[in-house]
This record gives C-alpha cells, sequence and structure tokens, in this order.
C-alpha cells in the first residue's frame, strides 16, 4: 500500500524537514557572531580602493585587507595558472558586499599580518554585515583557520554549514569537492581531503596521523591545546563577557578507522606527501556529513 499526501501536506513535512533545521543553523549563526555596534568603536576605518579577488580588499591607504579565516577560488592573475572556478563569481560577489569608494571597517587578530604584508582583518561594510561571514554564508569561500588568529570562528563555522546544507556555490562545483587522500596528487595550494585514520604516531613535539597511508597529517604541539575540549571556549579580545562555543574534533577522537574530511596546505618533504592542521574547525566529521545529507 502506497501512502498518498495533499499537497498542502507536502508542503508541511517539507517545511518542517527542510526549512526548519536550516533555520536553526542561521539562529544559532547570529547568536554566534559579531555585533557590529558594539565592536564599531574598536574598528578602523578606510574607503575601499579595488578589490582584486574573493578575499582581499585594498583601501585607499594603502591597506591591503586579507579578510581572516576565509579561502576564495584563486584568479592567479599574475600566473599561467588558469583561473579557478567560480574565482570571478567570488571576486563579483565580495563586490557586491562593498564597493570602491564605500567606506570598510576592520578589526584585526592576535597576528595582524601575513607573511606578504598583508593586513588580516575581520571585516564590516557601511551596513554593518559581517563581510568574512557574508562571503562563506553565500558558498564563495572555504573556512581557513590559523592560529593564532581563532576570534569569530565559531559564527564562521556555522556560516559555512549553512552554505554547505544549502550547496551553495562552491559546495555544488565538482572541483570543491574532497579528493581521496589515496587519490591525491601532488600539488601546491589549498585542498579538500577525505579518507580514514590507518596509522597514528606521538613523538615528543608532533602528533601524526596517516589518512589512507598515503598523507601524513601533523599537529604540532604548540597546536594541539587547540584540539583539547577545554580549549573549545574561546574568548573573544574585543568584549569582556562573550564566549563563543563550538563542535570540534579533539585528539582523542582522532583514532585508527575513523573517517574524516580535512582542509589545508599539502607539501612534500623527503618524497612524502604532508599537511598540516592547525586547528579543529579544518576537520569535517564525515558522520556529521552523512547526516546531513539525510536530513535534507
Amino acid at each position: 500500500m502506497q501512502c498518498q499526501f495533499s499537497k498542502k501536506t507536502r508542503s508541511s513535512v517539507f517545511f518542517i524537514v527542510c526549512v526548519l533545521p536550516l533555520c536553526f543553523v542561521l539562529a544559532k549563526a547570529q547568536e554566534l557572531c559579531p555585533s557590529f555596534a558594539t565592536l564599531k568603536p574598536s574598528l578602523q576605518t578606510d574607503t575601499v580602493r579595488w578589490i582584486p579577488d574573493g578575499d582581499t580588499i585594498h583601501t585607499h591607504s594603502g591597506h591591503k585587507l586579507r579578510l581572516l579565516h576565509i579561502n576564495a577560488p584563486e584568479i592567479n592573475p599574475r600566473s599561467t595558472k588558469p583561473a579557478e572556478p567560480l574565482a570571478k563569481s567570488a571576486q563579483h560577489h565580495l563586490h557586491q558586499l562593498v564597493k570602491p569608494g564605500q567606506p570598510i571597517y576592520w578589526l584585526p587578530d592576535v597576528r595582524s599580518q601575513d607573511k606578504y604584508g598583508r593586513t588580516l582583518a575581520l571585516a564590516f561594510n557601511e551596513k554593518g554585515q559581517f563581510i568574512n561571514s557574508a562571503m562563506l554564508t553565500s558558498g564563495f569561500a572555504q573556512l581557513l583557520v590559523i592560529p593564532p588568529n581563532i576570534m569569530f570562528v565559531d559564527c564562521l563555522q556555522q556560516a559555512e554549514q549553512t552554505a554547505r546544507n544549502k550547496k551553495a556555490g562552491l559546495w555544488q562545483n565538482n572541483q570543491f569537492q574532497p579528493i581521496a587522500a589515496k587519490n591525491l596528487q601532488y600539488s601546491s595550494g589549498f585542498h579538500q581531503i577525505q579518507g580514514t585514520i590507518t596509522e597514528i604516531r606521538l613523538t615528543r613535539s608532533e602528533f601524526h596521523f596517516h589518512l589512507d597511508h598515503t598523507l601524513w597529517v601533523i599537529i604540532s604541539k604548540k597546536d594541539q591545546p587547540y584540539f583539547s575540549p577545554s580549549s573549545q571556549k574561546v574568548k573573544s579580545m574585543t568584549t569582556k563577557s562573550a564566549t563563543f562555543q563550538s563542535e570540534t574534533v579533539s585528539l582523542k577522537q582522532l583514532q585508527v578507522g575513523k573517517k574524516i574530511i580535512l582542509r589545508g596546505y599539502v607539501y612534500l618533504n623527503k618524497g612524502l606527501r604532508k599537511i598540516k592542521l592547525r586547528h579543529p574547525a579544518m576537520i569535517i566529521n564525515l558522520e556529521q556529513v552523512k547526516s546531513e545529507k539525510n536530513s535534507f
């Protein structure tokens, strides 16, 4: 016997199963995200001059703002490499959030500059929109967390979660789907890799695990505290009372047989493929991904 549902009933079921979980994610993100009104007295201000790509803003005073905690597809204007898929779309979306001639407000984190001299910034437009979060929610950027800069990471994790649930932007493009570790061909740059932990090694200074007997993942001693459950509450540097709670993977959960997706920069060392894992926000639990797919 096959069950029949009226159009009205089907609509109600869709709302409960599909829309309500997304509303919960959006509400949760709003709780975790910074308030522009609260932060405004502490923010630096400038005017936008140029937007070269989806995660960089040049200002009239000469600042090159690299948006913290996000990684947009590369346009590669000075390289023989072609632009990555959706690179121009990411640039266009950032241009829609903040245009040349408009004011830009930003806040630095613990480390204020990257190795290229760019200012690492948590940025807002004149409407008070958190630009870093908006780029993730749109699906035109991926999360990229490099300690000691971890301010508002929980907010940005939820923003990326929203885009993944909607299959927005990058998340519907095959090139940005996880690569199986055993199929990984060495190339420099940012990768999203999927595999099973097949071996664990501990040294005095590092925690190592092997992904599919192919890729060595390294967590240094200085970064291991971020993978402790007690470190999940991170106090904001700009607010006296706000704390932000994240559901992340601890070292104890990284066991042989566990299936994960991780993101980061792959490099070759002594003939071995390696990746440095700096923060648990760069790991996605595959069980979580399956649960998300089953919910929608």
